[in-house]
């Protein structure tokens, strides 16, 4: 009896969770524009540029503790106004002004963190860096790194990365032989300029530094840029991504461009190796049974690389479903931001770990409530009421007899050349010593092995008997899905989770979008 009371009352709260609206949840910083995107393919698809803006940001000069935007590449048609950017540079800096450096490395760190345009789902693709030598973007002695940023629809994740550690190279070393010269496809920005935009970015401060050669140069700041950054910037951003093409721009960097695939393959031959790096196969599936009952996720640690390629790896791990909760794969340290964990609707969230954290976090949600994922220490804590996976230990094996073919990472040169000559953004994970590093075809074994198992549960033959067509109205015949019919055959062990993955708002809109339509 307790079962059956526990299980109805779980359900009761599913449903309200699902009707209660994001107009209920106030913030200073509009939670309901933040939360309510929607990763979309076919917007991916119009998308033909590696990125829409780039910025660069780091300490304030006069203000070392605040965060300065420095550098926006480009800016015509720029829609930022410094509200927006204020919390863009929050998201690019987690932890604010309080980032522990290397100055023996460039390199400090890289993650991708999600922004809200209008309900579309955008990345901005990070690259936090310690400048060597001379360089132009500011004279503060903070000692905190610099963040290059690029704002982007299509998550072509390691082709920025790539970008980015070429720019950072440039920045540090301004004789540095680059070649950006190449038989290509470029998109032109348009010169015009749009009304307000120099008035909005007069507002800035420290006044902007902006490439010269733009029509508004003089009116901002006219600092001196080295020409090799103008034209690494205009090949970075104008090359259309609707080709394949491998760009040369040192003896030992390569980026590799390839015709838009969706997102889910992008983004898993970036992360899908750091995930299996950090958690255990069992726990990867446990996170992906809650992922699929819409439960609420908090994903923790004390690295924004480990916790933010965790919460990115939710969108090839379902595939062809899309995530219709609110995803944040970084979520700033900062109340509120943090208040975002109070959302009663599903979500997927990644937090930084700081002094205290456990104990702050019961101000914001109640952690027996949510699933809890530490990812320093592969732990999981997640309510007794998540169900497991159907054919969890046939899955667990299916991925774990892939993970011993591909073996764990041979740190050698001859093993580096291989996985960098495949397109990998190789630097950083290198350094790491993460036990996985994947090449593109590596990652996609792994992503098909969840993409077959997710076709039992969504594909024609599984769907095809559950469709009911209701032609009352001849002229406006619908299409509407029998739960009973699914439900047909399920084993009893399975009965609670399947009951909650096809009342989700993914599986409804796979459905409604996809297969009865």
């Amino acid at each position: 009896m307790f079962k059956a009371f526990r299980k109805d009352k779980d359900k009761k709260a599913h449903k309200i969770r699902g009707q209660l609206s994001l107009d209920r949840i106030t913030g200073v910083l509009s939670t309901k524009d933040q939360l309510e995107s929607q990763l979309n393919q076919s917007e991916i698809e119009k998308e033909n540029r590696l990125g829409k803006f780039l910025f660069i940001l780091g300490p304030h000069e006069v203000v070392p503790d605040e965060i300065a935007l420095l550098f926006v590449y480009p800016v015509n048609k720029f829609p930022y106004t410094p509200e927006t950017i204020y919390r863009i540079k929050h998201f690019c800096y987690p932890n604010g002004m309080n980032c522990t450096v290397s100055k023996k490395e460039s390199l400090q760190n890289q993650f991708v963190f999600t922004l809200n345009e209008d309900g579309k789902l955008f990345f901005g693709v990070c690259t936090h860096f310690y400048p060597s030598g001379p360089q132009f973007l500011s004279n503060s002695e903070s000692g905190q790194p610099f963040c290059i940023c690029t704002i982007t629809q299509n998550p072509q994740l390691n082709q920025n990365f790539q970008f980015q550690l070429m720019i950072i190279s440039l920045i540090s070393n301004p004789q540095l032989e680059i070649n950006t010269k190449f038989d290509v496809k470029l998109l032109q920005y348009e010169q015009k300029l749009d009304p307000g935009i120099l008035e909005n970015l007069h507002k800035f401060n420290p006044p902007l530094t902006v490439l010269s050669g733009n029509p508004i140069v003089s009116s901002i700041n006219p600092s001196f840029i080295p020409p090799k950054i103008i034209d690494t910037l205009s090949l970075y951003l104008q090359i259309s991504n609707q080709q394949n093409c491998a760009l040369k721009l040192t003896n030992t960097n390569s980026v590799f461009i390839t015709a838009t695939e969706s997102a889910a393959k992008q983004i898993a031959s970036t992360i899908f190796d750091v995930l299996f790096s950090i958690l255990s196969v069992k726990n990867v599936l446990k996170f992906l049974s809650a992922i699929l009952t819409e439960q609420r996720i908090i994903v923790y640690g004390s690295d924004f690389y480990n916790i933010s390629s965790v919460v990115l790896s939710a969108i090839p791990m379902i595939s062809p479903l899309e995530y219709k909760g609110a995803f944040l794969p970084l979520v700033p340290n900062r109340a509120e931001f943090l208040d975002y964990l109070g959302t009663p609707i599903p979500y997927i969230f990644g937090v930084l770990k700081f002094d205290g954290f456990l104990t702050a976090l019961n101000s914001f949600v109640d952690p027996s409530e949510v699933c809890m994922i530490d990812v320093d220490n592969d732990k999981l804590q997640f309510p007794e009421s998540v169900p497991i996976l159907p054919k969890f230990s046939e899955l667990k094996n299916l991925l774990q007899n892939q993970l011993n073919q591909i073996g764990s990472c041979k740190r050698n040169s001859q093993n580096m050349n291989e996985i960098a000559g495949s397109g990998v953004a190789l630097s950083f994970k290198w350094n790491r010593k993460n036990k996985y590093i994947f090449t593109p075809g590596n990652a996609l074994k792994i992503q098909q092995i969840f993409t077959k198992y997710l076709n039992e549960m969504v594909g024609p033959e599984r769907l095809s008997g559950c469709r009911v067509r209701d032609t009352t109205d001849p002229d406006n015949p619908k299409v509407g899905f029998v739960n009973d019919a699914y439900m047909i055959g399920i084993n009893e062990c399975d009965l609670d989770f399947v009951e909650a993955f096809i009342g989700t708002q993914f599986f409804q809109a796979y459905c409604e979008e996809t297969f009865f339509s």
